[in-house]
C-alpha cells in the first residue's frame, strides 16, 4: 500500500507537539494538550484497514498488535526501569546497605498496570499512550466487525464516547492499560476512519484553506472557553482522564487535529519537510524515551531547562534525532522498539 506522506508529516507535527508539551515552562501547554493525543488516535483510524481487519480473526489481530505495540511498551519501560529505578536502588544498597523493595515493586506494578504518572512509571509516563492505543484499537476492531452500516458505526462510537464520559464524570477509576481513556480515544479512531471513508482529504485546496481558517477560530474559542469554565490552565490531560467541559473538549480536539491534517496535506506539495516526516515515522521511541531525553538535557544544560523553554525544545529535538539514528543502526533494538525490523 502506498505510504501517505502527509500522514507522516501530521504525525511528525504531532510528536513535535508532544515534545513541546512536555517541555518545562512553556506558556501555552493547555492549547497543545487539548488535541495532540487525539490527533494520533485520529491518524490511527485513518490508517485502519477495514477490509483487512474485517476478515482477520480476533486472535490474529491481538497477536499482531501485541507485537507492534505491547512489546515496544515493555521494552522501553524496562529500559527506563533499569536506568532510573533498579540501578539507583542497587547503588543505594551497595553504599548504604538499604534495599528499597517497595520502590522496586511499585514501579513494576506501574509498568504491568500501565499507570501513566511518574509516580508509577519509571520516568517514561508518556508511554501510557501505547497500552491505551492497544485497547482503543481492539475496541474499534470489534466495532468494525459488528457494525452493519456507517450509521451503525456512528451509534457505536457515540456509545463509547458516553461510556468514557460517564467513567470520567461519575466513576473516575483508573483501569488496567488505561481502558477508561480508550473509550474516549476510540471516538477519535472512528472519526479518522470516517474521514477516510468520506474522502474529506480530497477536498479542493481552496476548501482546505477555508477549513483551516474556520477550524482555527473554533479551536481557539473552544480551548479558551474550556480554560475559562474550569478555571484551569490545563483543563485537558488524557493521561489523567481529564477533559474539562466535554463539549469544548471535543470541539477543541477535533478542530485542532483537522488543522494539522489539512496543513500537512497542503504543505506536502509546497516545501520539503523530510526531517519532520522522519520524526513521524519514528514516533514510538520518541514517546517512550521522551522523559529520558528531558532528564539527559537537564543534566547537560540545567540553566537552559530553567530559563529558556524554546532552546530546551530545540536541544531535545536534536537529541531525539541522534537517538533514533542509533536505534535504527541496531537490528535487535529496532525489532524490540518498533515490533519489527524497520526499513528507512
Amino acid at each position: 500500500m502506498k505510504r501517505d506522506y502527509f500522514i507522516d508529516l501530521a504525525k511528525g507535527f504531532g510528536i513535535l507537539l508532544v515534545i513541546l508539551g512536555h517541555t518545562h515552562h512553556i506558556p501555552f501547554q493547555g492549547y497543545i494538550y487539548s488535541f495532540h493525543m487525539p490527533l494520533f488516535f485520529f491518524i490511527a483510524g485513518y490508517l485502519f484497514n477495514n477490509e483487512k481487519y474485517y476478515n482477520t480473526s480476533m486472535l490474529e489481530f491481538l497477536k499482531s498488535k501485541f507485537k507492534s505495540i505491547i512489546i515496544p511498551y515493555f521494552t522501553m519501560s524496562t529500559i527506563c526501569y533499569i536506568i532510573f529505578i533498579l540501578i539507583p536502588t542497587l547503588k543505594n544498597f551497595i553504599t548504604k546497605g538499604f534495599l528499597d523493595i517497595k520502590l522496586l515493586e511499585r514501579y513494576l506494578i506501574g509498568i504491568v498496570y500501565s499507570i501513566g504518572t511518574t509516580d508509577w512509571l519509571p520516568n517514561c509516563s508518556p508511554i501510557w499512550f501505547l497500552t491505551c492505543y492497544f485497547c482503543a484499537e481492539f475496541i474499534f476492531f470489534i466495532i468494525n466487525k459488528k457494525h452493519k452500516s456507517v450509521l451503525g458505526m456512528y451509534f457505536l462510537l457515540a456509545g463509547c464516547g458516553i461510556i468514557g464520559w460517564f467513567i470520567e464524570k461519575y466513576i473516575n477509576v483508573r483501569m488496567p492499560w488505561n481502558l477508561q481513556i480508550a473509550f474516549i480515544a476510540v471516538v477519535f479512531i472512528g472519526l479518522g476512519n470516517l474521514f477516510k471513508y468520506y474522502r474529506f482529504i480530497n477536498i479542493s485546496k481552496k476548501a482546505k484553506y477555508i477549513t483551516v481558517l474556520t477550524m482555527t477560530t473554533i479551536y481557539y474559542l473552544a480551548v479558551k472557553l474550556n480554560i475559562s469554565i474550569t478555571h484551569d490552565s490545563l483543563p485537558v490531560a488524557l493521561a489523567e482522564n481529564r477533559y474539562g467541559n466535554i463539549l469544548f473538549f471535543y470541539m477543541g480536539a477535533i478542530s485542532g487535529l483537522i488543522i494539522v491534517i489539512y496543513l500537512s496535506k497542503i504543505l506536502e506539495t509546497l516545501i520539503p519537510l523530510n526531517k519532520i516526516s522522519f520524526l513521524g515515522q519514528n514516533t514510538i521511541p520518541i514517546i517512550g524515551f521522551n522523559y529520558l531525553i528531558i532528564s539527559l538535557v537537564s543534566k547537560i544544560c540545567p540553566r537552559i531547562i530553567t530559563n529558556h523553554w524554546y532552546l530546551n525544545f530545540i536541544i531535545q529535538v536534536i537529541v531525539v534525532y541522534i537517538l533514533i539514528l542509533i536505534i535504527n543502526k541496531i537490528p535487535l533494538l529496532q525489532k524490540l522498539i518498533y515490533g519489527r525490523k524497520k526499513v528507512i
